[in-house]
This record gives structure tokens, sequence and C-alpha cells, in this order.
């Protein structure tokens, strides 16, 4: 990733209700943690894959420029390609419980919703969201 991408990911990233500001340096620092699409040099989709523990991971702060073109799809399956190459079990993702089209996305490709909590730095209710990786 260059500072150019790295820039286009915090600017993407600033359309979603973080609690965090992402900037070109924070996400250039944590580069290993992005996968992004790109389209004629424009990154057009973004999220942030890391791991919480041995056998879990998880995707956070999926990001698209232009909604509702698939991108959104994709790069949630770079996000899942990335944790099963790193030997992922279990994929996991919290959303704002009034997010539709990203509870859309999740349930689509299979994610089980799970419980739902109240996040007092955002003022959020927040829903996790499942999938196993490696079944037998």
């Amino acid at each position: 990733m260059n500072r150019d991408q790295a820039t286009q990911i915090a600017t993407l990233l600033k359309q979603n209700q973080l609690t965090t500001e992402h900037t070109t340096d924070s996400v250039l620092n944590a580069s290993d943690n992005y996968v992004f699409l790109e389209e004629e040099d424009k990154v057009v989709a973004c999220a942030e894959i890391k791991k919480v523990q041995w056998y879990q991971w998880e995707v956070s702060h999926v990001s698209v420029l232009k909604p509702r073109r698939g991108l959104g799809n994709k790069i949630v399956t770079e996000a899942e390609k990335v944790a099963k190459q790193k030997n992922a079990k279990v994929i996991q993702c919290t959303i704002r419980s009034d997010n539709e089209s990203s509870i859309g996305l999740f349930k689509s490709r299979k994610y089980s919703q799970g419980v739902t909590f109240y996040y007092p730095n955002s003022g959020n209710d927040v829903i996790i969201f499942q999938k196993t990786l490696s079944i037998r």
C-alpha cells in the first residue's frame, strides 16, 4: 500500500460512524490489516481484517465508494480469503443495528446474527455477526 492508497482508504472510512478517526498515517501504520479494491487507480472499496484469537478474525469498517455495485460483497470476499489464508476458523463483524445495507450484505453471505449490545462510545446498538470458515 502506498501513501495515496492510504489517503483514499482513510477518506472512505470517514463515511462510517466510527469512534476513532482514521488518517493516512494510521492506515499506513496498520497497512497489513487492510484489504482494498481499485478501479483505474482509485480505491473503490476497503475493509479492515485482523486477528482476534488464534481461531477468530474480524472484518470491520467495510466501506465502498459507490453503493449497490457489488463492491461490498467483493471486499468481504477478499477479507474472508485473507482470514482463511491465515488459518482463521471463524470470522466476525459488528454492525450498527440501524445499518440495514451492511446487515443485508453479511446475512446474504451466510453470517449468523448473534447478540446485540449498546456501545456507549458511539451511542449505538451493535449486532455481532459470525461465520464459520472451517468446516470438517
